[in-house]
């Protein structure tokens, strides 16, 4: 398990896959259950999760290649191209959830 935090520990949560060396770029893989369309397509929840995680481990340092959802009901891994539009969303939730403690 790793822990990320994101701007001073406002977003706080436990990665329990991130693949790559201690020192070089990193993946991101998100475990999820199929969805009940039992298709292995990514929700916006999704996206806005590996944004977050992402977020946190760039202010951690570190550098992410790669962001994936591996769909464990088809036992398949699929890319997630984050825009700049997921990482501005996912700023804006973070904001609103500092606003709300």
């Amino acid at each position: 398990m790793v822990g990320l935090t994101y701007r001073h520990r406002f977003i706080c949560q436990r990665r329990q896959i991130i693949e790559g060396a201690d020192d070089g770029p990193l993946t991101v893989v998100e475990y999820k259950a199929t969805p009940v369309r039992r298709r292995p397509e990514f929700t916006y929840a999704n996206r806005l999760q590996l944004a977050l995680q992402t977020l946190c481990l760039k202010e951690m340092g570190r550098e992410v290649q790669g962001t994936e959802v591996y769909f464990t009901g088809h036992r398949r891994r699929v890319e997630v191209a984050l825009t700049d539009a997921d990482f501005a969303r996912a700023e804006e939730a973070a904001a609103r959830t500092r606003r709300l403690t």
